[in-house]
């Protein structure tokens, strides 16, 4: 063969990579922009947890208060969608580490927290994860599945399964 088509097969060959590369970099850019907004959604989910989950029990008294936990949904409101909020609220999801709290005379505190994405858009993320909730000499080891939604430019927590029975059975013992 010629000289002349080595040639043009090389040319060929360079264009394509150099094709190849600039998409690449498209794609680097698109997913920069996808982990920001993942990174964005995962510091939401964790002061959500924190939030949810964190609480010291009452001084000096026997039974938790409406304007604690009115403070305390107060706090979490903004980290959530009307929906979820509303229904963790009718539910009394929000007390229940207060509830903790009072019952075992112990601050509630996470020591570990980590998490996993899964299915992540522009709009929504799946995040797992796992959690130490530490009170006193005990703990919990907490697993789920969180998902987030974004709502008016912020993201929000709009979905929150994990073990939650582990937190009712301390509180139902001791009613």
């Amino acid at each position: 063969m010629s000289k002349k088509y080595y040639i043009f097969i090389a040319i060929i060959t360079l264009c394509s990579i150099m094709l190849d590369a600039c998409s690449y970099r498209e794609e680097i850019k698109n997913t920069s922009n996808v982990t920001t907004q993942v990174s964005t959604a995962t510091n939401i989910a964790l002061k959500y947890k924190l939030k949810e989950l964190e609480a010291a029990p009452p001084d000096n008294a026997k039974e938790i208060n409406p304007e604690q936990i009115a403070k305390r949904e107060k706090s979490i409101k903004s980290l959530t969608t009307k929906e979820f909020f509303d229904k963790q609220s009718a539910d009394h999801v929000y007390e229940w580490a207060l509830r903790a709290a009072l019952i075992k005379q112990s601050d509630l505190k996470i020591t570990y927290i980590s998490f996993r994405r899964s299915n992540v858009t522009e709009d929504s993320s799946e995040l797992t994860y796992e959690a130490t909730l530490r009170f006193g000499e005990e703990k919990l080891t907490l697993n789920g599945t969180m998902t987030l939604l974004k709502e008016g430019g912020s993201w929000k927590v709009n979905d929150d399964q994990y073990n939650a029975d582990d937190i009712l059975e301390i509180i139902n013992t001791n009613d």
